[in-house]
């Protein structure tokens, strides 16, 4: 959609698993629902349940964190 973001300017998409499943066909429902749990879980993304659909935020400082750690890793620092 043209405008995914809410009055406070956050960006978001939304789709039900369903709709994921149809762009990512060589993944089940049922594991889309355990990467979201996941990714959830990792404070990743948040999850807003509407009626028929879900909207995905992403936290961005949680991703980055992860990603300081991954090359911190890397680095052998």
């Amino acid at each position: 959609k043209s405008n995914n973001n809410t009055p406070n300017g956050e960006k978001y998409v939304y789709k039900t698993y369903e709709q994921w499943k149809k762009e990512l066909p060589y993944i089940s429902t049922k594991t889309i629902g355990r990467a979201v749990t996941k990714l959830t879980d990792m404070k990743l993304i948040r999850v807003d349940k509407g009626i028929h659909t879900q909207r995905y935020f992403i936290n961005y400082d949680e991703v980055q964190k992860l990603v300081d750690e991954i090359e911190l890793d890397i680095s052998g620092k």
